[in-house]
């Protein structure tokens, strides 16, 4: 599997905005896969539906995913001022 770190923002940023979402596996093995990285990374906090095991209920962000959501927050305001991050 690839790991699409624009999608992985985007996970991030619905999960602050949110707060509770679900992600199946019908509707995109990709976002899944990349919901279910972030939960076992323990960047989210989730529970598995006991009923259709294909699944995952977001419940929001861990202390460290909001400090991931911060740091790629400040890379992206020091991407639009052009300052260059290594």
């Amino acid at each position: 599997m690839i790991r699409h770190m624009w999608l992985i923002k985007k996970i991030l940023y619905k999960t602050e905005r949110k707060n509770h979402f679900s992600s199946r596996w019908v509707d995109g093995r990709v976002e899944f896969n990349h919901v279910a990285l972030l939960a076992q990374s323990g960047f989210i906090r989730f529970h598995m539906d006991k009923h259709r095991g294909s699944t995952i209920h977001v419940d929001g962000l861990t202390w460290n995913g909001h400090e991931l959501l911060d740091k790629i927050r400040n890379e992206e305001k020091l991407d639009s001022a052009g300052i260059k991050t290594l």
